[in-house]
């Protein structure tokens, strides 16, 4: 019947394969600019179509006279009052970048941190190095090191090659776990205290700074896992240099895993700045295809904002909020955002618009855009019941004019 709501669910988001869920008693759907919208339907508990209904596993789209008109994933699902009844909460697609994080930090510019391959990579200097099965914190074992005495320069160590970027330097830090077996007999510091040690050495081996974080006589020596992490220290742009990563073996021994190197990883603008929707752009893009992130076949386009943004960085370190980033501009009156889609539910775009923009959506007025983001269409529910227009002025007619019973 025209006018009818269709409640159909999603099952996947590669081919949008549709299911109609024929029995489902659909509320009103409800969009809102810079915000995601909401939208409720009921279903028989017994109906083997019900079974779809899974949160966070499933999409929904409402259609009405052939076209998709609203679309969000399942949210909550619960008994009704009647258990011959299921009501099915669902959000808007803008949903989903409230529940996704910068970070964490992915690339690991050591080698076999975790010692799954052995000691591939690894060179022990005055001190025997062995696997340890009996304690590891990642993977299937750690390696423990073992020195004649104290005071002794004993490390295993790796070199690392490591770069800054073209037009940036870029600072790098290692960190590990270490334990030292509360059953050995604690003999005394390695070389200068040293614990986790990096020199950055420059072509020909001239070293240009080391850092560590030192292991002394007042560490933890109970049995207790101890994560360390050293300063930074930071190569030159374009240049490639190498470091000198060091695990030290007080005297007598001491276990290490879960070594590794790595940069302060970010979401950024170019190094001269960039228009504000071109970050947001990078932004979408990480959310859906970052390292750990699930593609959520969502496309990107814009209008510029005319905002420049000089040099901003989304930390992978601070976890930040994705969808609060956007927040940002939206508070600031830079622009507005939402997801838009076709007619035939096949394709859905994060827009984005310089502001001041669209205005508020907190109605019952659906604004139907196009997928380049123009506004084709305004769609009021029950229009004789609360809208009265003593006067409506188009700058266009449209290509039809009708009215649906509600």
């Amino acid at each position: 019947m025209a006018g009818d709501y269709e409640v159909r669910v999603i099952t996947n988001r590669t081919s949008f394969t549709p299911i109609v869920l024929a029995q489902a008693v659909p509320g009103r759907p409800y969009r809102e600019l810079n915000n995601w919208g909401t939208f409720d339907f009921q279903i028989p508990t017994l109906d083997s179509e019900a079974a779809e209904c899974q949160p966070l596993k499933r999409e929904v789209q409402v259609w009405r006279d052939g076209r998709c008109m609203w679309w969000g994933v399942i949210v909550r699902r619960d008994l009704e009052a009647d258990p011959a009844w299921t009501r099915v909460q669902c959000y808007g697609l803008e949903w989903y970048f409230s529940r996704l994080y910068f970070g964490p930090i992915q690339t690991n510019y050591a080698n076999n941190g975790s010692f799954d391959a052995g000691l591939s990579a690894w060179t022990a200097t005055n001190c025997t190095a062995t696997l340890d099965t009996s304690w590891k914190v990642a993977g299937t074992q750690s390696v423990k090191l073992q020195a004649a005495t104290y005071g002794l320069d004993a490390y295993l160590g790796q070199l690392v090659s490591v770069s800054g970027f073209v037009d940036l330097a870029v600072a790098y830090k290692a960190s590990a776990v270490w334990r030292f077996d509360p059953a050995a007999e604690w003999l005394g510091t390695a070389y200068a205290e040293r614990g986790l040690y990096i020199d950055l050495l420059a072509p020909g081996n001239v070293s240009t700074g080391s850092a560590w974080e030192p292991i002394t006589n007042d560490s933890q020596y109970d049995g207790s896992e101890v994560l360390v992490e050293t300063p930074e220290l930071s190569v030159p742009a374009g240049e490639t240099y190498t470091l000198d990563l060091r695990l030290y073996c007080p005297g007598p021994q001491i276990n290490w895993d879960l070594v590794s190197v790595r940069i302060q990883e970010s979401v950024s603008t170019a190094l001269s700045g960039e228009d504000v929707a071109v970050l947001l752009q990078r932004v979408v893009d990480y959310a859906q295809n970052g390292a750990g992130k699930s593609n959520l076949n969502i496309g990107f386009a814009y209008t510029p904002t005319g905002k420049h943004l000089s040099l901003r960085a989304y930390q992978f370190y601070d976890h930040g909020n994705i969808w609060e980033a956007f927040g940002e501009f939206i508070t600031g009156g830079i622009c507005d955002v939402g997801i838009v889609w076709n007619d035939a539910g096949t394709q859905r775009t994060f827009m984005v618009w310089p502001s001041p923009g669209r205005g508020s959506l907190k109605t019952d007025l659906q604004l139907d855009y196009d997928a380049g983001g123009s506004l084709v269409g305004v769609d009021i529910d029950n229009a004789s019941s609360k809208v009265q227009l003593k006067e409506l002025i188009l700058s266009k007619l449209p290509g039809t004019v009708r009215t649906v019973a509600a």
